[in-house]
C-alpha cells in the first residue's frame, strides 16, 4: 500500500511539473529568461515568435562594440535594428527582468552606472565607459509582459 501511495505521489508530482510549464524555463533559454509568458507551454520559443506576439520590432542587425558591448545583452536578446549611434534591442524579459540583466552585464562588463531610474512602466539606464555614456531607454513590449524593447544610444 504504501509502496502504490509512493508511486501515485510521484506521478502527480510530475504530472503537475508539467502542466505548470516544468522548471519555468524554456529551451536554449537562461534562467533570467521570465517564466510570466502568456504562450501555452507546447514548446520552447524562438525570439521571432516572441518578437510577432509582443510587437516587437523585427529585423536583426549588427551594432558596433562601442553601442552595444559584448556581454551587455541577456542570452535572449537581439540587435533588431542598428545606425552608428543607436541601436533597438529587442529581450525576450520583462520590464524589471531586462532592467536588472542589464544591470548588472553592465557593471561586469566594466561600465559605471552613471545614473538609473526605473520607474515601473518604464526605465533608462546611463551607462559611463571609457568611449563615452550609453544611454539605455527600456519600454515593455505592447502586448505581452515578456517582452522589453531597449533603445541604445551613444552620449559624447
Amino acid at each position: 500500500m504504501v509502496r502504490v501511495r509512493t508511486t501515485f505521489v510521484a506521478v502527480l508530482a510530475a504530472g503537475l511539473i508539467a502542466a505548470c510549464g516544468g522548471s519555468g524555463q524554456r529551451a536554449g533559454t537562461t534562467p533570467e529568461r521570465s517564466a510570466t509568458s502568456s504562450r501555452e507551454a507546447d514548446g520552447p520559443e524562438t525570439l521571432d515568435e516572441l518578437v510577432d506576439r509582443c510587437g516587437l520590432p523585427p529585423g536583426e542587425a549588427r551594432a558596433p562594440a562601442a553601442l552595444v558591448p559584448q556581454g551587455l545583452l541577456p542570452a535572449f536578446a537581439r540587435v533588431s535594428a542598428a545606425t552608428g549611434s543607436r541601436a533597438v534591442v529587442v529581450v525576450g524579459l520583462g520590464l524589471k527582468d531586462a532592467y536588472d540583466a542589464l544591470r548588472a552585464n553592465a557593471v561586469r562588463g566594466g561600465l559605471s552606472i552613471a545614473r538609473e531610474d526605473f520607474e515601473g512602466f518604464e526605465a533608462e539606464l546611463y551607462l559611463a565607459g571609457t568611449d563615452g555614456t550609453l544611454l539605455l531607454a527600456l519600454k515593455p513590449a505592447p502586448s505581452c509582459a515578456d517582452g522589453t524593447r531597449v533603445a541604445i544610444s551613444r552620449r559624447a
